[in-house]
């Protein structure tokens, strides 16, 4: 951590991706502790992706009890939706290769590594993150402050089928982004008229009641008290299955046990 910049946090996993104990702990250690530190107005949001590291009951509580509220973006959407993905990431990672091909070349021979990385990273991050406009042009385009719930839908275009006329006088399908027609001498859309449901039958699949709770059901909010009762519940059902498997191994090496003994008694008769 040594030249890393002001207020870093380091984690680490076994596997080096972020998990829930990790993302604890920087709730705990660095998150909450800002807050406090510098006498942030509650409640606050703090908007997470949703992997799993973020949907942990131990993460809800203590947001709960913190005055966060935990909130995750829509699946599949962080480059719409993700302030960072939409304005901020961008210029960071072209400093960032700026400063690391820099380095190369005032080290010959030498590569960034783990123990030079904190110091390397500095640069970059600390010429982007003063960039103040970023950051507010990010919440503006992805419609979270000022709220508006406007956001680029250019990105939610469906792709689009093109019918294109060969010089001989043959037509080729050729697929094309939204907006963008191949060039060709004639061009004509026809994504509209491929209307397969008239020509193929497609199955009809009854849906199977299950005893989970759909997606559209669950609470939104990771650290809301419904949302705390469907993770206490979904732990508690966890640890009655790994008792019950618990229980069932137990009765394995048990009946294992028997049979072994049994095996031993007819092997001394046979001697007898």
């Amino acid at each position: 951590m040594e030249g890393a910049p002001v207020g870093s946090y380091l984690g680490r996993s076994e596997n080096g991706w972020m998990d829930s104990e990790v993302f604890y702990e920087f709730v705990a250690n660095s998150f909450v502790p800002y807050i406090e530190k510098n006498n942030i107005p509650k409640p606050v949001l703090l908007l997470v992706d949703g992997h799993s590291s973020h949907v942990n009951y131990h993460v809800g509580k203590l947001c709960n009890t913190s005055g966060v509220v935990l909130y995750p973006l829509p699946a599949h959407a962080s480059h719409i939706v993700q302030p960072c993905d939409v304005s901020f990431f961008k210029p960071l990672k072209a400093a960032w290769a700026k400063a690391e091909r820099k380095f190369r070349q005032e080290h010959w021979g030498q590569f960034v590594t783990k123990y030079t990385f904190a110091s390397v990273f500095r640069g970059p991050w600390d010429a982007t993150a003063q960039r103040r406009e970023l950051i507010q042009t990010a919440f503006r385009a992805t419609g979270i402050f000022p709220f508006t719930g406007q956001y680029s839908r250019e990105k939610l275009a469906p792709s689009t089928v093109y019918v294109v006329e060969a010089q001989d006088g043959r037509e080729a399908n050729v697929p094309g982004p939204s907006g963008d027609a191949p060039s060709a001498s004639t061009t004509t859309d026809v994504s509209e008229g491929l209307a397969l449901e008239k020509h193929l039958r497609f199955p009809v699949i009854p849906k199977k009641k299950s005893g989970k709770r759909s997606k559209e059901n669950m609470p939104k909010c990771i650290s809301s008290e419904a949302y705390l009762k469907v993770l206490e519940d979904k732990q508690a059902a966890k640890e009655e299955e790994e008792e019950r498997k618990r229980k069932r191994s137990g009765k394995l090496r048990r009946k294992r046990r028997q049979m072994e003994r049994k095996a031993e008694r007819r092997s001394r008769r046979r001697r007898m």
